[in-house]
């Protein structure tokens, strides 16, 4: 499960509002998590949300 929350994000704000795809996170960022990885599986795991965010009531 990712999520981003920026600078200004107040403390108590919905969590699931903030919910993001490890690619957005890469590309913020400019690390490559998962580069040991076929480009195939990268974009199958990187491009979506993950199942834990769905069973907290996330929807996706």
């Amino acid at each position: 499960m990712k999520y981003v929350d920026e600078q200004e994000t107040p403390r108590h704000a919905e969590y699931c509002a903030h919910l993001t795809t490890v690619d957005e996170v890469e590309r913020r960022s400019g690390l490559n998590f998962f580069h040991a990885l076929s480009q195939t599986a990268q974009d199958q795991l990187e491009g979506r949300p993950g199942a834990l965010a769905v069973r907290l009531g996330c929807s996706p």
